[in-house]
């Protein structure tokens, strides 16, 4: 498997992990449409493969995006990020740089004992995530069942409690031999005590037990305390990074 090869099938299984609610598909890219804050299941994507002029997909995405209310939003991976220099030029400022970090799998075994595995999420655990996540209450937290609800890989979801509720939790979803892992939160009244870490060290034995030899998740470029998690956990290899364009809702 050649580098552009190893890109495309962790983009494809982060995709995936997180599916938009509605999707259209034109000329080799994708449009990603669910409403809400979140700028993944917002945005535009290239797809493998033969990819149409991206000038005339700008046009078409913009056009579509206004018409459900929507501001044009195109997500840009640095292996194919043909669309970036057009978006220069029409004044799209750059935001929320971000990695896709890998690592193998081989060393973890054995599942954390006060950690809760599931292969749905309960009531608790997404009423968990909204609150530390502070989507409770928002049109975020309805968008975010929805999509895990359009998920068809198998799922874990993790989570750790302490004083009698949720204090650490994520998810994973398990595309082959790939285990992605998504949604990792921590209270922060329960930061730095190594929750995080024994969170995804159960998904990670969980991905292990069932067939996976890698992981992967995306993670802000600047965010270094959480990088430090991760590369402690051996997710130290960059596969590559991407970056979103966010356009206006209206044209002025």
């Amino acid at each position: 498997m050649t580098d552009l090869d190893l890109c495309w099938a962790f983009e494809e299984a982060c995709a995936n992990g997180w599916p938009a609610r509605r999707i259209a598909v034109s000329g080799g890219w994708m449009l990603r449409m669910s409403g809400g804050r979140m700028r993944r299941p917002n945005s535009l994507v290239p797809l493998n493969g033969p990819r149409d002029d991206p000038r005339r997909i700008i046009g078409i995405a913009e056009s579509i995006y206004r018409a459900h209310g929507q501001a044009p939003i195109f997500r840009i991976p640095s292996f194919a990020d043909e669309m970036d220099a057009l978006l220069d030029e029409d004044t799209y400022p750059r935001e929320g740089r971000s990695l896709t970090i890998a690592g193998p799998l081989y060393a973890f075994r054995s599942s954390e004992t006060d950690v809760a595995i599931a292969t749905r999420p309960s009531a608790a655990w997404l009423a968990s995530r909204h609150r530390l996540t502070g989507d409770e209450g928002t049109l975020d937290a309805p968008i975010f069942e929805g999509m895990l609800s359009a998920i068809v890989f198998p799922t874990a979801f993790a989570s750790i409690s302490r004083e009698g509720k949720i204090a650490s939790l994520a998810y994973a979803v398990l595309q082959d031999k790939l285990l992605v892992v998504e949604s990792v939160v921590t209270d922060s009244e329960h930061r730095g005590r190594g929750l995080a870490r024994r969170t995804l060290s159960a998904l990670f034995a969980w991905g292990r037990h069932h067939g996976a030899d890698m992981a992967c998740l995306q993670v802000i470029a600047d965010n270094e305390p959480v990088l430090r998690l991760y590369r402690g956990l051996g997710l130290d290899r960059d596969v590559f990074a991407y970056h979103y364009r966010r356009g206006e809702l209206a044209i002025r």
